[in-house]
């Protein structure tokens, strides 16, 4: 007789939140990618006005919240 894949509910129940985040995050990383294959097709786009949607503070740099706003400027929600 063929045993059952998971042992207890709890592990079923784990391996299908991870799918669900896995798949989520698949999700997310295809939206990145339009957006940026959409700012680079247009005529004006350019590197410096792209780390300036990022760099918030104009301080040069770009923090993990200065990339998580600057994802939500352009239409992309993180979590």
């Amino acid at each position: 007789m063929r045993q059952p894949r998971f042992s207890s509910p709890v592990a079923e129940e784990t391996e299908n939140g991870l799918m669900k985040m896995l798949v989520e995050q698949l999700n997310l990383d295809r939206q990145v990618e339009l957006k940026k294959n959409d700012a680079a097709a247009k005529n004006d786009f350019n590197m410096y006005d792209a780390f300036r949607i990022f760099d918030i503070d104009g301080v040069g740099t770009v923090s993990a919240n200065d990339l998580k706003h600057g994802l939500a400027d352009i239409g992309v929600f993180a979590s």
